[in-house]
């Protein structure tokens, strides 16, 4: 335990004769970098979240229309899109930043163009990095905020033990899993996220699957169950009090029969609740190091940006959004 004490220590003081030694231009190259760390756990997470809420298997006691499932998926794969961009970004300004912290422009091999390009590259593209770093917080942060006013739109309400049965049978008929031909139509494949709208289960009388006991079961998978809800797709009758299909309601709820649990969130409310906070504040850590960086550092004439009365409408925008000025 000493061993490594020291050795924390030890990297401290190199990091700290790093800061205060090295060219300043190592300074960004060291806050990019640790973005670009950052922001590999974060596309990492979000695409997990990504996986498991297209997957139909993960999340199932949450009670949502399609559309809003359709609005929540677009959410996540534009904040995919948007930290892997940012990210794509961060490594190459780290690189940059780092090539030309030790070496001077004098000492560079490359040819004049091409140093002409890196140069303008490193000049122009942490504006670039900042307006979708701002892009990517007010996204984050108004869903923040959004989740909080209309948490209905993101799926807080929940199933009870007994209506999660029926959208679990529902996912399977999706899925192909039922014990038997169904004389059961399915548009297409999207229909599925169907399959957690209380209105679709009623519609369509799957919510018979609902479970009446638990101690019995009720699935698809069950030859008899199967049979038994293709008998009330083509308007057959079924004795649901039968030994085989106790376990199932085998009819539409009553008014006064309760299919949701009212004191608790949805888990996948619960998990986009957590990741809309954690996404605003650790959005808000990188800007906030982005500014002690920025103030902190005097960086070389050639690629600071000094404010002129005659810049252009966008240039005067992104100026605070780059480190270089």
């Amino acid at each position: 335990m000493l061993g490594g004490c020291r050795r924390i220590f030890h990297g401290l003081h190199h990091m700290r004769m790093k800061w205060h030694r090295r060219r300043f231009l190592w300074r960004a190259s060291l806050f990019y970098n640790s973005v670009s760390f950052i922001l590999v756990i974060a596309i990492g997470l979000t695409f997990a979240l990504h996986y498991l809420l297209t997957k139909f298997s993960f999340f199932v006691n949450y009670n949502c229309s399609a559309r809003s499932i359709k609005h929540i998926t677009l959410y996540v794969v534009l904040q995919m899109v948007l930290i892997g961009t940012i990210l794509l970004i961060t490594i190459l300004l780290g690189r940059l930043c780092n090539l030309f912290s030790n070496y001077s422009l004098e000492d560079c091999k490359y040819s004049k163009r091409m140093i002409d390009i890196l140069g303008f590259t490193l000049k122009w593209l942490p504006s670039v990095a900042g307006l979708l770093m701002a892009t990517l917080f007010t996204l984050q942060f108004t869903c923040l905020l959004w989740t909080q006013i209309n948490t209905r739109q993101w799926c807080v309400n929940r199933f009870n033990e007994s209506a999660v049965n029926a959208v679990r049978n529902c996912r399977m008929i999706h899925q192909g899993g039922a014990a038997c031909k169904l004389n059961f139509k399915i548009t297409t494949k999207k229909e599925i996220r169907n399959c957690n709208s209380v209105e679709y289960l009623k519609k369509k009388r799957i919510i018979y699957l609902s479970l009446a006991d638990a101690a019995e079961g009720c699935t698809i998978e069950d030859i008899s169950v199967c049979n038994a809800m293709d008998n009330v797709f083509n308007e057959k009758e079924v004795n649901w009090h039968s030994k085989e299909l106790k376990g199932c309601l085998g009819r539409i709820p009553r008014d006064d029969e309760p299919l949701f649990d009212d004191l608790n969130p949805s888990d996948l409310y619960r998990y986009l609740f957590l990741a809309n906070i954690s996404g605003t504040l650790v959005s808000i850590l990188i800007i906030i190091a982005f500014f002690v960086v920025r103030f902190v550092t005097v960086f070389d004439a050639i690629i600071y940006q000094p404010t002129n009365e005659n810049d252009n409408a966008c240039i005067k925008f992104m100026r605070p959004m780059t480190m270089w000025s």
